[in-house]
């Protein structure tokens, strides 16, 4: 704790420096009263407390400097990643992810869907009912281009919204052979597409 002789002290020393404390490093220093104490035992000339009192600056300076380095290092870090996933995302799309419009209305957006519950015998897999509820006139012409098989895939998949699985024990195959089969319905669905544009 600084006695008020110190304190008075100091503040006069301030006022025949104010341009050096006008820094906001050193007016941090100076937060701690230890440092205070040894400015004014090293301004009396006490070499030891003036040894001392540059010995805990240059920490305190290399602190900050090391702080501002890092944080700098994090914040361009981060702006990097943030513009290498936004190439990525816009090189990577999707094809129903990709806007079809203006307004930002995706291909997935655009297709009605027609979930129902599931009971044998009940659902209408039939892949041209799924094509009449495309509003993409380019959707359409890649749609008919699949196998048949590609296109009853992807109208339970994306029209009545099962699942893999639930596909697989309606077609009375496996859950990988589905992905397999939609998986290359998309590609030539984004093929298509990408060659048309």
């Amino acid at each position: 704790m600084l006695t008020a002789e110190q304190i008075r002290i100091f503040q006069e020393y301030k006022k025949n420096k104010k341009r050096i404390f006008s820094d906001r490093i050193i007016q941090s220093f100076f937060q701690d009263g230890v440092h205070i104490e040894l400015l004014i035992l090293a301004s009396d000339g006490n070499s030891d407390a003036q040894k001392q009192i540059e010995e805990k600056f240059l920490r305190h300076y290399f602190r900050i400097r090391f702080i501002n380095y890092v944080s700098s290092t994090i914040k361009f870090y981060t702006i990097g990643q943030q513009r290498a996933l936004q190439k990525y995302d816009t090189r990577s799309l999707l094809v129903l992810d990709k806007p079809i419009s203006e307004n930002g209305i995706t291909l997935k957006d655009s297709l009605e869907s027609k979930h129902s519950s599931y009971k044998e015998g009940s659902i209408n897999a039939d892949p041209k009912y799924f094509l009449e509820s495309f509003t993409n006139s380019l959707l359409e012409e890649a749609f008919q281009l699949l196998t048949e098989k590609q296109k009853i895939i992807a109208t339970l998949c994306y029209a009545l919204s099962f699942q893999d699985n639930e596909i697989a024990k309606m077609i009375k195959v496996s859950p990988q052979a589905i992905g397999k089969t939609r998986n290359l319905a998309l590609r030539k669905l984004k093929i298509y597409m990408t060659e048309r544009r």
